[in-house]
């Protein structure tokens, strides 16, 4: 800690301070506040900050404040925050007068999660799509969400069947060993959590051959040609993230 006071005492006058902060919570749900700073060309973890209960734009403040305050670093020091698009971390940027930077990596979850869209040629005759035709109306685009959704929803509700039947549980186990495979879960995605619906795909078309054993006609309506479309959209992009 002395050596980190020691950096930010000796910056130059002029040197702009940033900061960047992550809410999140873990999969054993305790929540923190990560927390990093760039200063003197270094990146510096200043820790995690565990909280409880509710948080939204004031508690981060106050959170954010206090930590600062342990490095002698006041919040006028800094000048650039870069977070999420969460409205309460931009809300307490706007709050502790900073100029808030959003990361580019949500900015492009958020992108893919709105507008994605893809193409299964004959494996669906209703899918709108016109490589020809870059200016794509709003409404084809939803129509065009809302086929990849109907796919995606499916997946979800036999998660949950499998997830929360000890019955059919056992039996996936039992399937996967008698076809000599690797003992997997089935992995429900999460609206917060980054990537959560790459991992769930991912594995449901690994586990395949299982599920049609295990559930015969109640999975061959899924469209597994577009399951692997929209995984191959969203696996370069976990890389990124």
């Amino acid at each position: 800690m002395s050596k980190i006071k020691g950096l930010i005492v000796k910056r130059p006058r002029n040197q702009i301070i940033c900061i960047s902060f992550d809410k999140w919570t873990s999969q054993t749900q305790k929540k923190y506040i990560g927390v990093y700073l760039y200063v003197n060309k270094m990146k510096i973890c200043l820790g995690l900050i565990n909280y409880r209960g509710f948080c939204g734009n004031e508690e981060i403040c106050v959170h954010l404040k206090k930590l600062l305050n342990v490095f002698g670093l006041l919040p006028s020091e800094v000048s650039v925050a870069i977070t999420d698009c969460g409205s309460d971390v931009q809300k307490a940027c706007e709050t502790m007068g900073w100029f808030n930077f959003p990361c580019l990596a949500h900015v492009i979850n958020l992108c893919v999660k709105k507008y994605i869209f893809v193409s299964d040629g004959d494996e669906c005759d209703d899918f709108v799509f016109d490589e020809d035709n870059d200016d794509i109306s709003d409404a084809e685009i939803e129509y065009n969400k809302s086929l990849c959704n109907s796919d995606i929803n499916a997946v979800r509700k036999i998660v949950k069947k499998i997830n929360g039947s000890p019955l059919l549980r056992d039996r996936f186990s039992d399937l996967q060993q008698s076809s000599n495979r690797p003992l997997k879960n089935l992995i429900l995605d999460n609206a917060t959590r980054w990537n959560s619906l790459f991992d769930m795909l991912e594995r449901f078309i690994d586990q395949k051959d299982v599920l049609v054993l295990l559930l015969g006609q109640d999975i061959k309506t899924i469209n597994w040609t577009k399951l692997q479309t929209i995984c191959n959209i969203l696996g370069p992009l976990k890389v990124m993230y």
